[in-house]
């Protein structure tokens, strides 16, 4: 068995939530999957295992996640969502669940003759910036 951990790490001043949904084929129906919360200046890892009876990628333990959106200080947010299927998939910008386009990749070790990995997406004062106000 072999892992690889999935980080994200929070460089903004600001506590942040982050939640998943997926609507299992249904457009009327949004269902939360998960909630992840992050401190101002501190990050979020889910070591996940890979190979054989994989757990899924990413930081969420559903793969089926279609959008997310992650709140700042409950005062802002940025929503990501796809409209034809499941996030990971879809071309956005600054897509989370993009482990191939939108993290950083750096080896951590090897075991079982694998690689291991730590993917890294950081949210900045940017992302902030340019998330728009939560009138909730």
């Amino acid at each position: 068995m072999y892992c690889n951990k999935y980080v994200v790490r929070n460089e903004t001043s600001h506590s942040i939530k982050i939640q998943a949904y997926s609507r299992f084929g249904d457009v009327n129906y949004l269902q939360k999957s998960e909630r992840i919360y992050i401190a101002p200046n501190s990050s979020y890892t889910a070591v996940k295992q890979s190979g054989y009876h994989a757990d899924p990628e990413g930081i969420f333990l559903r793969f089926e996640i279609d959008s997310v959106s992650i709140s700042f200080d409950s005062t802002k947010v940025m929503v990501q969502y796809c409209e034809n299927g499941l996030l990971r998939f879809c071309d956005i910008e600054r897509n989370i669940m993009n482990i191939d386009g939108e993290y950083e990749a750096k080896k951590i070790g090897r075991s079982s003759g694998h690689n291991e990995y730590q993917f890294t997406y950081t949210i900045t004062e940017e992302d902030y910036e340019n998330a728009i106000s939560n009138d909730n």
